[in-house]
C-alpha cells in the first residue's frame, strides 16, 4: 500500500532513497494507486492534492506506521515555515507552486 506524506521523514532506521518526480509524475502515481493510506495533516495540503490529481485525501494527524519495505508519495513545500505558528493560521502552501514533489523508498534493514 502506498502511504501519503506531507514531509520527506525518515522515522525508522533502514535505507531510503528520495526522488524528485514532476507535478504530473505525483498526479499519475496517486491516481493508480487508490488502496493508499492518507497521513497528510493539513486541510490546505489536501485541497492542493485534490487540486492536481481530483483524488481528496483524508487528514491525519497520526504516527506514520508502516511495517516491510514501503513506497512513499510525498508533497512537501519548498520552504521552511520561519514561525512555527504561522501554520495554524494557513497563510502557507496556498498554491501549487509552493510545493515539491518526491518518491521516497524504504528498504528494511533486515
Amino acid at each position: 500500500m502506498l502511504i501519503l506524506l506531507n514531509a520527506c521523514v525518515m522515522p525508522k532506521p533502514g535505507n531510503y532513497t528520495c526522488r524528485k518526480i514532476s507535478k504530473i509524475e505525483f498526479k499519475d502515481i496517486l491516481q493508480k494507486n487508490e488502496d493508499f493510506k492518507s497521513y497528510i495533516g493539513y486541510p490546505q495540503t489536501a485541497q492542493i492534492i485534490e487540486e492536481i490529481t481530483g483524488i481528496k485525501p483524508a487528514i491525519c494527524r497520526e504516527t506514520t506506521k508502516w511495517s516491510g519495505d514501503q513506497e512513499f508519495l510525498v508533497i512537501k513545500l519548498k520552504y521552511r515555515i520561519k514561525n512555527y505558528k504561522d501554520k495554524a493560521y494557513n497563510i502557507h502552501g496556498k498554491s501549487v507552486g509552493d510545493y515539491e514533489f518526491y518518491m521516497v523508498n524504504y528498504k528494511e534493514i533486515k
